[in-house]
């Protein structure tokens, strides 16, 4: 679950989102444009490595803006699930600001009671674990006071499409509030719940096999290395395909993901008792563990060995998200 937290002169709004809830339906305009790993890869590979970008390229830009085409749409996307106002009186309370820390996640809003001056903050955080929102109210001495709130609201997502069902409000007894919606997911029987996880789990470990098993994935393009590499990737949030490819290989979070995925299966496979029928999977596996890259890293004159979203990185660039 995430959780963002705006404010206004006289409320605290939370805006609710989850990743579990998902409308998936997908427009599927330019279906017969769309290239295959090999075209586009092929395509990227022939471009100058000179090129500031490969938007620079008009060919590949006028690619580029089709395939984002369907994006466009309010979805498919992380479902919002509704919002919730903590609203206050502004002659005994004022809003001062809001600041959020990202070492650990806490969002400070911070408040002042007009009556007597006192300080207050309103601590937030999103519990992943417990799929949750905690929240406290503290005095300026960290210490637990009253409600200075004198109205709480709880409203589904404005900007719902209007050919999903309206939400209906729910009795939710006293001190409680809540909504449901029914949003249009597929319509299959559900499956059980080993075979819910084992088989996406299984068809994401075939992809990255195949994909790391791949000749441009290792050899000569290596240095005869003897890894197995990932390789062409994307950075998120960072550099998007690049002219030769370069910052397109070996991403931390790909390196990252891909490790957990592996043990992961290699896990479920013990815990469900499958190892005979899994047998040829599994070794595959096993020696992709072994042939993995080590995480990028950079030597940085200032701060030591870093690590770095993707290797030939510095120790100067700015992400818009932790890497």
């Amino acid at each position: 679950m995430g959780v963002v937290v705006t404010t206004r002169p006289d409320a605290v709004w939370l805006h609710f989102g989850h990743n579990n809830v998902w409308d998936i339906r997908v427009t599927e305009k330019h279906q017969d444009e769309f290239g295959t790993f090999a075209e586009v890869f092929a395509k990227a590979d022939r471009l100058s490595p000179d090129l500031p970008s490969i938007h620079h390229d008009p060919e590949f830009a006028a690619y580029l803006s089709m395939t984002a085409d369907n994006y466009r749409s309010p979805y498919p996307r992380p479902f919002p699930c509704g919002s919730v106002i903590l609203g206050f009186d502004r002659r005994e309370v004022e809003l001062i600001g809001h600041r959020l820390d990202v070492a650990d996640g806490t969002c400070d809003v911070e408040l002042l009671r007009l009556a007597d001056g006192e300080k207050l903050t309103l601590s937030l955080f999103t519990d992943i674990e417990r799929d949750g929102l905690w929240g406290e109210l503290t005095d300026s001495e960290g210490r637990p006071v009253q409600s200075c709130f004198n109205r709480l609201r709880l409203l589904p997502d404005p900007s719902t499409p209007s050919d999903i069902p309206s939400p209906v409000t729910l009795d939710a007894g006293s001190h409680a509030l809540g909504f449901s919606q029914r949003l249009p997911y597929s319509t299959e029987a559900p499956e059980p719940e080993r075979d819910r996880a084992m088989e996406p789990m299984r068809d994401a470990v075939m992809f990255l096999v195949d994909y790391m098993s791949r000749p441009d994935a290792q050899g000569n393009r290596w240095g005869n290395d003897g890894l197995c590499h990932i390789f062409p990737s994307v950075p998120p949030e960072l550099y998007g395909l690049q002219p030769g490819f370069k910052f397109n290989y070996d991403t931390q979070i790909d390196l990252a993901l891909t490790r957990f995925l592996f043990n992961a299966y290699l896990d479920a496979v013990n815990i469900l008792g499958i190892s005979r029928q899994e047998r040829a999977l599994v070794k595959e596996v096993k020696t992709l563990l072994g042939r993995i890259p080590g995480y990028p890293v950079y030597d940085s004159p200032r701060y030591g060995r870093i690590y770095t979203s993707v290797p030939g990185e510095k120790d100067e660039i700015v992400f818009n998200v932790p890497a």
